[in-house]
């Protein structure tokens, strides 16, 4: 994090949620799908995984923590569900709580306490009234002469080249929905000091093209 006054970024490791060779077993299938058909779909986990490496130092296994997700019922007709999220991210020492936030204020302030969010938005964030149906993660703030962007880590094919969007396109596409997280048992009394807001808590995977 840098000093107070100067751009905000959270050093977060980048998760990409399509599968390479080496991080899916051959020739295996999860509930008869491939690794193709569930990188389409790993968005949420690849969030996960970073955010619990920022906080413990230690990557989780991308196969690992979807076959864990599924076996806790975290994935529905909805794609990922947010409060399951935040459970299973107790057994990788994380205290976790599914939210609504009352826009990028709530957002920042998280940031601004050195922690990054989870944020359900739409994929390539589209200004068009599309919101929600992929999950990034939420990781710092500067100002550019355009206006102010967001650093977020977007484990899409987007998010190989770009890992900043304007913030007028972030608040556009979000659905006011976020996950937060804690390292610890959930005792921190921060993770209850997000102010109320929209009830969505799944996120409908989106496909890439």
């Amino acid at each position: 994090m840098r000093e107070s006054g100067r751009p905000r970024h959270l050093e977060v490791l980048r998760t990409d949620q399509h599968f390479g060779p080496d991080e899916w077993p051959h020739g295996a299938l999860v509930r008869g799908e491939t690794a193709e058909h569930w990188g389409e779909r790993s968005c949420g986990i690849a969030c996960l995984r970073s955010v619990v490496h920022f906080h413990t130092g230690v990557a989780p296994d991308l196969y690992e923590l979807l076959c864990r997700g599924l076996a806790r019922g975290a994935f529905g007709d909805r794609g990922w569900i947010h409060a399951s999220l935040a459970d299973l991210s107790r057994s990788y020492g994380l205290a976790g709580a599914s939210v609504g936030m009352d826009g990028l204020p709530a957002l920042y302030d998280q940031i601004d306490q050195g922690l990054p969010v989870i944020v359900s938005c739409s994929l390539g964030f589209p200004d068009d009234g599309r919101r929600g149906g992929h999950l990034v993660l939420a990781t710092g703030r500067s100002a550019s002469p355009r206006g102010d962007v967001v650093h977020v880590m977007d484990p899409s094919r987007r998010g190989r080249v770009e890992d900043t969007v304007p913030a007028t396109r972030l608040a556009a596409s979000w659905t006011g929905r976020a996950i937060v997280f804690r390292k610890g048992d959930g005792s921190d009394h921060r993770l209850l000091h997000v102010r109320p807001g929209p009830r969505r808590t799944a996120v409908r995977p989106g496909r890439e093209a």
